[in-house]
């Protein structure tokens, strides 16, 4: 049974009755030490052989794919990630790892596929994230901005009220407007529209 595995009879069997069978129609099928052996025995040699031989398989499956995931992860996902880029494409990957060992270590290239899509799509994720975070960013500062801009125009149309207006609590906006003549108008913040003016008139009543 030692000798199958190592010729690799047990590889592709789906149950130990296929694995006996293999066994059976090879040369070690002729031994005299397997002729002589109980076919109950056989079964149970080879049962336990199939299942150190799946686990062997599957363990050795499950390295090939850790390994590309961190192949995958450290020279296409990172670099693009740190340059603030969208995830690259299955075949730029490719072109990047063909020469790399542990692209090929996953033999299959439909799982390799099926490994770069789930990387990739939760790279996507995060990179989309980010953007979203990032522009939300952007516009509170640009609202920072732009309320302290206008606290500083109805700072400065405060200034020209009191210079222009002695008694508001005597007059009406429109009052207050034809105090402020042509100059003091002039001089008005140009960013501070209309009711923005109005609105700091009446606030410099209360």
């Amino acid at each position: 049974v030692a000798e199958a595995r190592q010729r690799g009879l047990l590889r592709g069997a789906r149950n130990a009755a296929e694995a006996v069978v293999a066994v059976a129609h090879s040369a070690l099928g002729k031994d005299e030490r397997w002729r002589a052996a109980p076919l109950r025995d056989r079964k149970r040699l080879v049962a336990e052989a199939l299942q150190e031989e799946t686990k062997k398989c599957e363990q050795k499956a499950t390295d090939a794919s850790q390994a590309f995931k961190v192949a995958v992860q450290d020279l296409v996902l990172g670099p693009a990630a740190a340059a603030g880029d969208e995830p690259p494409s299955f075949g730029e990957a490719r072109r990047i790892l063909r020469a790399d060992p542990r692209w090929k270590a996953v033999d299959d290239v439909d799982e390799r596929q099926r490994l770069f899509g789930l990387l990739a799509s939760e790279a996507a994720q995060r990179w989309h994230e980010k953007r979203k975070r990032r522009a939300e960013d952007e516009d509170e500062l640009a609202g920072k901005r732009l309320r302290s801009r206008r606290e500083e125009a109805e700072e400065e149309f405060r200034a020209v009220l009191a210079e222009y207006v002695k008694a508001p609590h005597e007059h009406t906006w429109v009052e207050a407007r034809m105090l402020l003549g042509a100059e003091g108008r002039r001089r008005a913040p140009a960013d501070l529209d209309e009711a923005g003016r109005g609105g700091g008139f009446y606030q410099r009543q209360t």
